[in-house]
């Protein structure tokens, strides 16, 4: 391999993440992922990661929405398809915007995305080292989850990913 090439591929193997708190939301995932595992088990996987991290901290355990899911796997999809990484969707939507397109209705949210990263691992150690993505991740304010993933061939980063936390009075756990 040329020492470009490896060059090119370590920049890339370290990601870019990014956080928001209030009116932001976002989803991602990576093409291992899916032929390793269903969705559902790489969503279940990074649910236990991200529960296993808040009980290292003593927070309480988040549970699965999926209305929650659905718009993070939305905005994933979305960052994927048009090669860029913001909170903001092509169409001009915010992450609150795109919950409540899902009929979510909730009483707080936030939202972390990354690109980049190849693993579960992998993201969730760059977001634990980002100051805003660990206090989304570490809130006791968020009650629920939801997260999404996804990978095209000629995109500019191997995966888009995009997790999504809320609370509510009035939603339940899928």
């Amino acid at each position: 391999m040329s020492p470009l090439f490896l060059l090119v591929l370590a920049v890339m193997s370290f990601g870019y993440s990014t956080a928001a708190e209030g009116t932001e939301l976002t989803p991602v995932v990576n093409r291992h992922l899916r032929s390793a595992s269903s969705k559902l088990d790489w969503r279940a996987e990074m649910l236990k990661k991200v529960n296993q991290v808040r009980a290292d901290h003593g927070v309480g355990p988040l549970c699965m929405n999926i209305k929650l899911q659905n718009a993070a796997q939305v905005h994933s999809t979305d960052m994927a398809v048009h090669n860029l990484m913001s909170h903001t969707g092509t169409d001009g939507s915010q992450p609150q915007k795109r919950i409540h397109a899902e009929h979510y209705v909730e009483s707080t949210q936030a939202e972390n995305v990354a690109s980049g990263q190849k693993s579960i691992d992998a993201v969730m150690a760059s977001w634990m080292n980002s100051p805003k993505h660990r206090a989304n991740i570490l809130s006791p304010r968020f009650t629920m989850f939801g997260c999404g993933f996804d990978d095209k061939d000629k995109s500019k980063f191997p995966s888009y990913w995009t997790q999504v936390f809320a609370a509510s009075k009035s939603e339940k756990c899928s």
